[in-house]
Parts: structure tokens; C-alpha cells; sequence
């Protein structure tokens, strides 16, 4: 990930003020992603809420089985691109493509607080790592 931000330096982009070490931490759900996951998300997507669309992320097991829809949709369009190798889902759920259907920063709705590019690299780089506990 690193070369390709490199090559990517022409251009002013949002992942150049995120830190290197991220694109080679492993994140966990307990340290790393269920805080992300709370301050964001799980306000809407409790499986309680009637706001969740059908969608509960307060447990491992449930954001584990959700993960690329919601990372696609909590992330800008450059950290996507970033990460687009892990993005991809089976054919029989997706078109071959990074993110199929899911409009990028549609997550969190309305005005409030998107992750910053820092947390989004800290969640795709959960995926990329297994989605590990």
C-alpha cells in the first residue's frame, strides 16, 4: 500500500496526512474497530434501533459478516481506490469491482461525523488483515 501512496504523491490527497504505520497495523475489533464502530455507527446499528436498515454492527461476529459493504460506505472514494484488492466480493455477491453499489461516504447520513482518513485506513486495514478479534 505504501508504494502506491507513493506514487500517488503528485497529487494532494487526504491519505498523505495519514500515518505510514498505519498501512502496516493490524487492528482488532476490541482495541481498534468496536470504538470506531461505536463513536460512528452503532447509535443507528443496534439491531434495536428502527434506523438500522436491518443492519447490526455491536457484535464481532455481526460487523465481521457486514464488513466490505460498510467499510464501502464509510470511506471515501481514495481510500477505496487504496485498498480496492480487499474490496472485491465474490462474484455471486458483487460485479468483480471494488465496493459494488455502495456509495462512498453515504455512512454516517446527514451531517454528522465521517471517519477521518486515519480511521478509515484503520478499518480497511482491519479487513485486509482477516478482521482479526
Amino acid at each position: 500500500m505504501v508504494v502506491l501512496l507513493v506514487a500517488w504523491g503528485c497529487a494532494s490527497s487526504a491519505l498523505d496526512a495519514v500515518d505510514p504505520a498505519l498501512f502496516d497495523a493490524t487492528p482488532t475489533w476490541t482495541a481498534d474497530i468496536r470504538p470506531l464502530l461505536d463513536r460512528y455507527c452503532v447509535s443507528c446499528h443496534d439491531g434495536d434501533s428502527t434506523f438500522d436498515g436491518g443492519l447490526e454492527l455491536a457484535t464481532y461476529e455481526a460487523a465481521r459478516g457486514t464488513r466490505i459493504p460498510d467499510a464501502c460506505s464509510a470511506s471515501s472514494p481514495e481510500v477505496i481506490a487504496a485498498f480496492a484488492d480487499v474490496l472485491v466480493l465474490p462474484t455471486e455477491y458483487g460485479d468483480g469491482q471494488p465496493c459494488p453499489s455502495w456509495a462512498p461516504l453515504s455512512m454516517p447520513p446527514g451531517a454528522g461525523a465521517h471517519l477521518s482518513p486515519a480511521e478509515q485506513v484503520v478499518l480497511m486495514r482491519w479487513i485486509e488483515t482477516g478482521a482479526p478479534r
